[in-house]
C-alpha cells in the first residue's frame, strides 16, 4: 500500500538526516521554470506555426497530442521543416527565448550574459544582483528562484546536494544559483573577490569535473542562448541534444550514456528530491523501478522490511482526495513519497524544511 504524502511536521529535517548516511540529489524538470519558459506543448505549438498550421497550430497539436506523444510531436517538426539537428536546434531556441526576450526588451542582453555564465567570477556582484534583480521582478512565481535561494545557502555545508540532475534544456537555475554566490563578492580597485565557484555544468560524458564542487548534469544538452557568450556557444555541445523523439529513444535503448549512468548512480546511493519533473516520463520511471526492486530484492534477504521509500517529490496537492491517493500509489513501487505543498509559492519554505537550514 502507497505510503502517504509527508506533512509539514514529517518532512522536517529529513534530508539533513539523509545527508548523514546516502546524501541526497536534485532533480529537476521543464516545471521550476514554468513562466518564464514554455512548457512543451507550448513549445511544440510555436514549432507547428512555421510549418503551413499558421493560426491553427494550437488545435492541431491539441488533437495530435491525444495520439502522440510530445517528444514524438517535436520528432514531427523536425521532419516537417526538413531541417538539421543543428538547425532544429536553433529553431527551437528561438522559440524558447521568445517571449522572455520581447518581455526583458533592454533587460535581456545582460540577462543572456548570465544565462551563459559559468562560474561567479564571470560577472560583478552587481551584474549578478542585478539580474536576480529582472528575473524577482518579471517572474516573481517561478521554483527557480526559491531553489537557487536554499542551494545557495547550502552550498559548503555537509548536507548539501551531492548532485543537480535537469531534465531542462535551458540553464536558468544553474543561473540563479551562481548567481547567489556571485552577488556577494567584493569589488577593490585591482580585482573581483568572488565566493569559488561551487558548481560544474555537465553537459557530455567528456566534461570537466573538479573534486568537492556540485555536478549539475544537464541529461538533455543545453539549446543555444540567443546573444549568449561567444565561449557558451563553443562548450555546450548541440550535438548533444536530447530532444526529438529520435534522440530520446537511442538514449533510452542504449545499453550505455552517461546521462542513464548518472541516473542510476544517484537513485541508487542518493535519495532524489523531484521537482518540476513529471513522473510520467516512460524512461524516469523505468529507471527508478529497476532501482527500487533491487532495493526491495536487498531488504528482504536482510529481513528488513522491504515497503521502503527513498525518494521524495514536491508537488502541489489535489483538492480531490481520489486523485491525491492515486497520485501516491502511482509512484510507491517507484520507492516514492509525495511532499504535498499547497502552493508552489511553499517550495521554498519545504526545501529549508526538508534540509534544515533557516
Amino acid at each position: 500500500m502507497a505510503k502517504k504524502g509527508l506533512t509539514v511536521i514529517q518532512r522536517k529535517n529529513i534530508l539533513s538526516a539523509k545527508s548523514k548516511n546516502e546524501g541526497w540529489s536534485l532533480c529537476v524538470g521543464a516545471g521550476v521554470s514554468y513562466g518564464a519558459f514554455p512548457d512543451w506543448k507550448e513549445l511544440v505549438v510555436k514549432i507547428a506555426t512555421k510549418d503551413c498550421c499558421g493560426s491553427g497550430a494550437e488545435l492541431l497539436i491539441t488533437n495530435l497530442a491525444k495520439k502522440l506523444s510530445l517528444d514524438a510531436l517535436i520528432q514531427t517538426a523536425q521532419n516537417r521543416l526538413g531541417l538539421t539537428s543543428v538547425d532544429f536546434a536553433s529553431e527551437l531556441s528561438k522559440c524558447l527565448f521568445e517571449n522572455v526576450k520581447l518581455k526583458l526588451g533592454k533587460n535581456w542582453p545582460k540577462t543572456a550574459k548570465a544565462l551563459s555564465a559559468v562560474a561567479p567570477g564571470d560577472l560583478t556582484p552587481t551584474e549578478w544582483a542585478s539580474f536576480i534583480d529582472v528575473i524577482e521582478r518579471n517572474y516573481p512565481q517561478i521554483s527557480a528562484l526559491s531553489i537557487a535561494r536554499v542551494v545557495g545557502d547550502l552550498v559548503g555545508r555537509e548536507f548539501s546536494p551531492d548532485s543537480i540532475i535537469s531534465f531542462n534544456a535551458e540553464t536558468l537555475l544553474y543561473a540563479l544559483i551562481t548567481a547567489q554566490l556571485g552577488k556577494n563578492g567584493t569589488v577593490s580597485a585591482t580585482h573581483i573577490t568572488h565566493q569559488k565557484k561551487s558548481l560544474d555544468r555537465v553537459t557530455q560524458a567528456l566534461t570537466r569535473r573538479k573534486a568537492k564542487r556540485i555536478p549539475y548534469y544537464h541529461c538533455h544538452g543545453i539549446l543555444p542562448i540567443p546573444e549568449g557568450t561567444l565561449k557558451f556557444h563553443k562548450e555546450i555541445g548541440i550535438d548533444k541534444l536530447v530532444f526529438s523523439e529520435g534522440d530520446y529513444l537511442h538514449l533510452a535503448n542504449s545499453s550505455f550514456s552517461w546521462q542513464s549512468s548518472v541516473f542510476l548512480g544517484a537513485c541508487s546511493f542518493n535519495s532524489l528530491v523531484f521537482i518540476g519533473v513529471s513522473l510520467a516520463d516512460s524512461n524516469i520511471r523505468r529507471w527508478l523501478s529497476w532501482v527500487h526492486k533491487n532495493r526491495v530484492n536487498e531488504l528482504l534477504l536482510r529481513g528488513e522490511e522491504a515497503d521502503s521509500t527513498s525518494h521524495y517529490w514536491i508537488n502541489v496537492e489535489p483538492s480531490d482526495k481520489n486523485e491525491k491517493l492515486w497520485i501516491e500509489a502511482s509512484v510507491a513501487h517507484l520507492g516514492v513519497r509525495l511532499v504535498w505543498i499547497t502552493d508552489w509559492n511553499e517550495t521554498e519554505a519545504c526545501l529549508r524544511d526538508m534540509t534544515g537550514i533557516v
